[in-house]
């Protein structure tokens, strides 16, 4: 299906006018029916289409209304208010932003940020526009690089 898929991406770019529309029309369609979901309950993966109705969807394996398009579920770099721990987490749909320590299993990490000034890492809830160490407005989350995210992945 995926080779299908390319094949179609392929004629969309570079098909004429009237293929590219069929095309895009065909991409549509793929998109409509091969949605990735998965349950923030059991983990079960689905490729189907969005049901009718307000995320998050009925799972048909455990019951609960858990289901989540893939990609709503992240990666995510934390850092720990209470100990100072760096670690990656993932962020799972209707959990909320409070993650548990995997160090000293306290409920005080959260999102990790860094002052592009003085180099201060904190964790933070929200949007975050200073440093609380010298107030600079140069601040930005940390981003989980692809090795981090394949090592976390391969260890699940």
């Amino acid at each position: 299906m995926i080779a299908l898929k390319s094949e179609v991406e392929s004629l969309a770019e570079k098909g004429s006018d009237a293929v590219s529309d069929v095309a895009d029309e065909v991409l549509q369609a793929f998109a409509a029916i091969a949605t990735p979901l998965r349950c923030a309950m059991c983990g079960v993966h689905y490729i189907a289409g969005l049901p009718e109705g307000n995320l998050p969807y009925i799972c048909a394996k455990c019951g609960n209304r858990a289901l989540y398009p893939e990609d709503r579920f992240t990666i995510v770099k934390l850092y720990c208010n209470d100990c100072g721990n760096v670690f990656i987490a993932e962020n799972i749909p209707g959990r909320g932003s409070q993650f548990v320590c995997h160090k000293c299993g306290r409920g005080g990490a959260c999102q990790m940020y860094k002052c592009q000034s003085c180099g201060n890492t904190w964790g933070g809830h929200g949007f975050v526009t200073s440093c609380p160490k010298c107030g600079a407005s140069q601040v930005g989350s940390v981003s989980v690089t692809r090795e981090e995210a394949a090592q976390f992945r391969s260890r699940r």
